[in-house]
């Protein structure tokens, strides 16, 4: 079982987020966070690999002779391991503050935390979260 907090929006709408950990996050970065709607960090995310293809560029070692010296390629490779371990440390960050970055954005949107359970997944916290406040006058469900 995972932890779940519930939260819902004055109009009703509910949202379970998983605590710890989003392995989604981690391996889907930018599709996650666009189909989470996280646009600031879609922006971002964008932003750093757009940058980023552009440094590549600048360092791409390609010659007019097809002639590529050693300092060229050796160029080329640390750049290239650079990019490698900045977009593995992209994933970590993603996949620690994943969750983390979904609350604030409910937060922001107006949602209220209501509860926090532990399920097998959202739609059992979002259906345990519904039983256990069935009392609570201030709760839509």
């Amino acid at each position: 079982m995972k932890s779940y907090k519930v939260f819902q929006h004055p109009d009703g709408r509910i949202e379970a987020v998983k605590q710890g950990w989003s392995w989604p996050a981690f391996f889907f970065g930018i599709i996650w966070a666009i189909i989470k709607r996280l646009w600031g960090l879609v922006g971002i995310l964008c932003g750093l690999a757009v940058l980023l293809f552009f440094i590549s560029l600048a360092f791409d070692p390609i010659s007019s002779s097809g002639y590529y010296s050693q300092s060229q390629l050796q160029s080329a490779a640390a750049l290239d391991s650079f990019l490698n371990i900045l977009a593995i440390v992209v994933s970590i960050v993603l996949g620690r503050q994943g969750n983390k970055l979904r609350e604030l954005n409910l937060t922001k949107k107006g949602y209220q935390l209501i509860h926090t359970v532990d399920a097998e997944n959202p739609d059992k916290a979002i259906a345990e979260a519904k039983t256990t406040h069935k009392s609570d006058a201030s709760i839509n469900i």
